[in-house]
């Protein structure tokens, strides 16, 4: 069973991911140099990712609380999603991957490098921001908002603009900085990862299979770095 959101959490749900996509990061940028010059960029994305955590988990504390009630009753359906995900995404990836390798020898995700740069540097608090406070943010917003508020529309539109819009987010900070076709390998990238999430979500209506598998994949992802 889905939570429905309520208006107003969708209000300020929508408010605040515009928010989030035009000025947050900028403004976060701006105000931690400002009083800490030469901050190191870890620092930037980790206060970047704790201000996304903490704004969520207000807005729709009560979609959190009332999903985790229910979810509770439904635990072997939501390990059973996580679990089929997490093999789906893995497939997937490695299939894509497999194709990128062929078009695109030199290629890289940017996105990935960037994470590892910082890891080298602040590893244990690109961990912490990465796994515990990523996962939550993305999947609500991406999964329990745009996908939730978009599903009475067409299954399709609720899958396709969910998906992309989490894509996207992926890519926006490099825009400009980096060729069409980079970009849109990356993006590409993505899509897996995208619809895999949206379909735990919405196999099992709970918000928590979706942040299970981000979390398990994040999980994977920052170990390797080491």
């Amino acid at each position: 069973m889905r939570i429905p959101l309520q208006k107003k959490e969708i209000a300020r749900g929508f408010q605040y991911l515009l928010f989030e996509l035009v000025f947050l990061g900028p403004l976060v940028t701006m105000i931690l140099r400002f009083f800490f010059p030469g901050i190191a960029p870890a620092y930037v994305n980790f206060v970047y990712f704790a201000v996304n955590f903490i704004s969520v988990g207000l807005i729709f504390r009560r979609y959190l609380v009332f999903t985790y009630r229910v979810s509770k009753k439904i635990i072997p359906k939501i390990l059973a999603a996580a679990g089929i995900g997490f093999v789906i995404y893995w497939v997937l990836s490695f299939v894509l991957q497999f194709s990128i390798d062929k078009v695109a020898p030199n290629f890289y995700n940017i996105n990935d490098a960037a994470i590892a740069q910082d890891s080298r540097k602040n590893y244990w608090l690109t961990a912490l921001g990465t796994v515990l406070l990523v996962p939550m943010v993305e999947e609500v917003l991406h999964r329990g908002l745009v996908f939730g508020v978009l599903l009475p529309k067409g299954r399709l539109l609720a899958y396709s603009v969910s998906t992309c819009l989490f894509a996207f987010i992926h890519i926006m900070g490099y825009i400009g900085l980096y060729s069409p076709w980079h970009l849109l390998l990356c993006f590409v990238q993505y899509i897996p990862a995208g619809l895999v999430l949206v379909w735990a979500y919405d196999y099992c209506g709970s918000i928590f299979a979706p942040i299970a598998i981000h979390t398990a994949v994040n999980i994977i992802a920052i170990v390797n770095l080491r």
